[in-house]
């Protein structure tokens, strides 16, 4: 039996006293070649051997076993890769969030510049008259003064200065008293865009006060507003952020909605939809928007001018205010060559939420 490769196999298989042995693995060479064989044993009245070759079996069994590791050693590298591709994403995402929280914070103080611009603005005119009137005044005393001392100073000359005195001084109260207004419109729309506070107020009233102040970027140009309000309606909301849906349905229909006309008209209208909400639409008979842009509106960073100072943030940041905030619905309705339908539906009473005041 000179077959064997490992002769200690061999003296293994002979010290078996009982003569029976099963499946017995053994090493055995055949033209040079090393087999891994099975040989069985029976001893009755002669001894049966059985030898089974098994190296393709343990062959396969064994590259079977490689592939194994082999997988479990590429699911362990994919899985790391993947881990740290995970967490380069989150960093990725923290960052997105980081920038777009900036951004819209950007968007709220050129909002907020917009309202103080168009404030002082506004403040011109009353103000430059009440200037003018008192500088009349003044010249017009000076000069009674100097008749008074010469003692020239007629009865005529003096009913005459009293009754421009009386005509200079209603008109500086009306342009104090215009001033006055402006100012308190600006101070509470501008404590409620900056505080985000919560509180009651009429919504006819919030929106022609902030429309008083967003007028200047419009009301000397080919371009008007109506408004449409229903009066009794009262809310318990967020006035902040809807003088910011306000203001971004302007600024956006101002940069897009007549491009290419001369003249073009916006829309502003409110009315009960039930006993518990209001709608609130904002239209304008501009170009009108394309169909494929219109189910991208409300994405972030979406803008149909790249480049041109817009963020893409405006109507994304009214989608989340109307929706989260405010807890209503918006809906965009527009036909190229037709104009543009913006539509909120609010509660009357907001959601019960937590607002950062500086946010």
């Amino acid at each position: 039996m000179n077959f064997w490769y490992d002769l200690q196999e061999r003296e293994r298989l002979m010290l078996r006293e009982d003569g029976m042995l099963d499946r017995f693995e053994a090493h055995i060479t055949k033209a040079g070649e090393i087999l891994i064989c099975l040989i069985s044993v029976r001893n009755e009245d002669l001894f049966l051997f059985c030898i089974q070759d098994v190296t393709r079996q343990y062959q396969v069994e064994q590259e079977i076993r490689d592939m194994t590791l082999q997988l479990e050693e590429r699911v362990i590298q994919r899985t790391l890769r993947l881990e740290h591709a995970n967490l380069e994403l989150a960093n990725a995402m923290e960052s997105l969030k980081y920038a777009q929280d900036e951004l819209i914070r950007s968007e709220k103080m050129v909002a907020l510049g917009k309202l103080v611009a168009g404030i002082a603005h506004e403040l011109n005119t009353p103000i430059g008259n009440g200037v003018t009137v008192a500088s009349t005044l003044q010249d017009n005393a000076r000069a009674l003064l100097s008749a008074m001392d010469e003692g020239s100073l007629r009865k005529s000359a003096l009913q005459q200065y009293v009754q421009s005195a009386l005509t200079g001084t209603d008109i500086l109260m009306r342009s104090l008293g215009a001033a006055r207004d402006l100012i308190g419109s600006f101070k509470q729309v501008a404590v409620d865009q900056a505080s985000n506070q919560r509180r009651t107020f009429d919504l006819k009233t919030l929106l022609e006060e902030i429309v008083a102040t967003l007028s200047p970027m419009y009301k000397k140009g080919p371009f008007g507003l109506v408004l449409v309000l229903s009066a009794g309606i009262t809310m318990d909301s967020f006035p902040g952020p809807l003088g910011q849906i306000l203001t971004n349905f302007l600024s956006n229909a101002l940069a897009h909605a007549f491009e290419g006309r001369e003249q073009g008209e916006m829309r502003l209208s409110t009315q009960m939809q039930d006993p518990d909400h209001v709608g609130l639409v904002f239209s304008d008979n501009g170009v009108g928007i394309a169909e494929l842009d219109q189910k991208r509106v409300f994405d972030p960073f979406f803008t149909t001018k790249l480049g041109q100072g817009g963020s893409g943030l405006g109507m994304h940041i009214v989608y989340n205010i109307t929706t989260g905030i405010l807890g209503g619905t918006i809906r965009l309705e527009s036909e190229l060559g037709h104009g543009t339908r913006i539509v909120l539906v609010l509660p009357l009473r907001a959601p019960e939420i937590s607002l950062d005041a500086n946010a």
